[in-house]
């Protein structure tokens, strides 16, 4: 498997897993949060934004309307979702609902994997009950809770790729 979506590529494990990949030579989709701070997702730009193998989408723009074609390791950073207004955390439950459940086949068929990491400081917030965090967990999608507070290292992130997660 040589291609990766990360949805919320600029996020903090987003971007970790976004650098790790494009290093090991995958083809990088960045799905990018519109509404985040733009000094920093400059800043990260700059990082990423210029290695061939990235492109970045905007999610609202993409998420909807894209159809995976071919085995794909589709990581999803849930941090910013706990951690944005209300209003736009239920767009973004949206957008990423319609893409995994237009793509649930897709996902089968091509031998895809989702990854779905989730802050553990928000294990028990209300945002939990939410229908897409429902619908992450009863799927087989593989979910990893991290502390917005752990520093993940490139080794780990590749010891975690080796090993399927």
């Amino acid at each position: 498997m040589d291609r990766a979506v990360i949805i919320g590529t600029y996020e903090s494990f987003g971007f970790y897993f976004s650098t790790s990949l494009l290093e090991e030579g995958y083809e990088v989709t960045g799905v990018h949060y519109v509404d985040m701070d733009e000094e920093l997702v400059e800043k990260k730009r700059m990082e990423i934004g210029r290695n061939a193998n990235f492109q970045e989408v905007v999610q609202k723009e993409w998420l909807p309307f894209t159809e995976i074609q071919e085995q794909t390791l589709i990581i999803v950073d849930l941090n910013y979702f706990f951690l944005s207004k209300l209003d736009y955390a239920m767009e973004i439950s949206e957008n990423l609902n319609k893409f995994l459940v237009h793509n649930e086949n897709k996902i089968k068929d091509t031998q895809s994997k989702v990854i779905c990491l989730l802050p553990i400081e928000d294990h028990e917030s209300p945002y939990e009950s939410h229908k897409l965090i429902q619908y992450v967990k009863a799927s087989n999608f593989h979910c990893h809770y991290f502390s917005r507070e752990l520093e993940i290292s490139k080794e780990t992130i590749k010891d975690l790729i080796e090993s399927g997660f």
